[in-house]
């Protein structure tokens, strides 16, 4: 069984963050197969939303882990 307190702090941040990636770029696969939008649609909508995602998994992490 997994043990987050015997990992130091910032070695648990590498899966969530990898992890959030692969989930992020399946979401932009997906959306860009399914409506097939321009490119600038992509530009005007993933960075809000890859900020949004990461601040708020490293924010869960840091307060589960603290």
């Amino acid at each position: 069984m997994f043990d987050a307190s015997r990992v130091p702090p910032r070695r648990v941040l590498y899966p969530v963050v990898l992890t959030l990636i692969v989930v992020l770029v399946l979401a932009a696969l997906k959306l860009d197969d399914t409506l097939h939008p321009p490119l600038w649609v992509h530009a005007l909508i993933w960075p809000p939303v890859v900020v949004v995602a990461m601040v708020g998994a490293l924010r869960l992490v840091r307060r589960t882990t603290a």
